[in-house]
């Protein structure tokens, strides 16, 4: 919770799944994505993927849920430089 990684760091592909699992819990979650500028801002609301808008314009963050799982596919290539 409250965590910043720069993700480039970690992972050595390009393209990855980042996955949540809240299986035996009686936790009912919703869940978001932000994809913040360089001032750690969401500067325009086409950045915010959520339940109702599950991929970026341009395809570089998808949300798949299922069960109680969540699953965000992340290409870091297809991300734009203002992000």
């Amino acid at each position: 919770k409250g965590e910043k990684i720069t993700l480039s760091s970690i992972f050595q592909n390009k393209e990855f799944l980042v996955c949540f699992n809240w299986e035996n819990t009686n936790i009912e979650s919703d869940s978001s994505v932000f994809m913040l500028s360089s001032r750690n801002k969401l500067e325009e609301e086409k950045h915010f993927i959520f339940y109702n808008k599950l991929k970026s314009d341009c395809s570089s963050v998808e949300i798949i849920e299922y069960e109680n799982n969540f699953k965000c596919k992340i290409n870091l290539e297809k991300i734009p430089e203002n992000i």
